[in-house]
């Protein structure tokens, strides 16, 4: 989600922001979250609800997300694929055709930026 160019121009993942893990559980579910930061302060490892307002170590706060599959579930009570689903509830910029390239391409790292153009 967050990357720099280091000296050699190179694009890298940035070490001191966060990264979105997801765990598939089946084709209709996911477990989303942040991964933990390479070198995180100390404000960032107190959960939330603490009684001591302490930080703790093993502590990462994984976030809050809810994908649009949940979302159009709860309105509708339907389940949808993404492009129905945008169909339905009129999206100016829908689901666009999806095309298989290597992932050095750059139109590749582009179609996933479209996707969530069209869900905002």
């Amino acid at each position: 989600m967050w990357s720099y160019v280091d000296k050699q121009g190179h694009q890298r993942r940035h070490p001191y922001r966060p990264r979105i893990d997801i765990k598939h559980i089946d084709n209709k579910r996911a477990l989303k979250g942040f991964t933990g930061r390479q070198t995180p302060n100390d404000s960032d490892r107190i959960p939330k609800g603490s009684t001591t307002g302490e930080p703790e170590q093993d502590y990462i706060f994984r976030g809050h997300f809810l994908d649009l599959r949940t979302v159009a579930f709860a309105l509708t009570d339907k389940s949808y694929r993404l492009e129905n689903a945008c169909t339905d509830f009129n999206v100016e910029h829908g689901k666009q055709r999806e095309f298989f390239q290597p992932l050095s391409c750059r139109p590749a790292i582009d179609y996933p930026s479209a996707v969530v153009r069209g869900i905002r």
